[in-house]
């Protein structure tokens, strides 16, 4: 999968070097100096969660082995990118703050919330036993189906002029925004 880093939410790279991530789903994203300068704002030394975010596109869905042809978000922060993260991503482009938006999802996902989801790697964690981690994987597939079955219908609608992707940002967008209004409406 291709692993971006976009400063300026325009969906395009703002590095000099494109990353793509290992057969695991493993990558790196590599800063210069004058990168990190530019786009650490309060010049504090890390990229927070306003500075940025990390877009990982196409690949493969660990969970079926099958291509996917989505997109997925998360903050410059997080060590994970999932649906999940995809959906913090999108509550946090609705004023949330990073830590609102985690509790949001995680109480509308029945979640814990001792979980940072933007750490988590519930395939490691399913792994040593961590009974946390099904209701994460759960909560994910839910959200990857999703994803997937709007990038096929929207696909099937447009065409070749369909780039991969759009649709399931739109789709984080609307679901991140419906979580919100239903938040206000409790």
């Amino acid at each position: 999968a291709k692993v971006i880093f976009d400063a300026d939410g325009d969906g395009q790279s703002d590095l000099s070097s494109t990353s793509y991530t290992q057969e695991n789903g493993e990558f790196s994203l590599s800063f210069s100096q004058e990168e990190m300068n530019l786009f650490d704002l309060n010049v504090n030394g890390i990229l927070d969660s306003n500075e940025g975010r990390i877009i990982v596109s196409g690949g493969v869905d660990s969970s079926t082995n099958q291509p996917f042809a989505g997109t997925l978000l998360a903050d410059p922060n997080a060590s994970v990118v999932t649906p999940l993260t995809s959906l913090i991503s999108g509550l946090m482009d609705t004023g949330l703050a990073k830590s609102d938006a985690e509790q949001l999802l995680s109480n509308n996902f029945s979640l814990s919330q001792e979980v940072d989801l933007t750490s988590y790697d519930p395939y490691e964690n399913a792994a040593k036993g961590e009974s946390t981690s099904g209701d994460i994987l759960v909560a994910g597939a839910r959200v990857a189906t999703l994803m997937k079955q709007t990038e096929a219908f929207v696909r099937l609608l447009k065409g070749a002029s369909y780039t991969s992707g759009e649709a399931s940002i739109a789709l984080t967008t609307i679901l991140a925004t419906k979580l919100k209004e239903n938040q206000n409406s409790m």
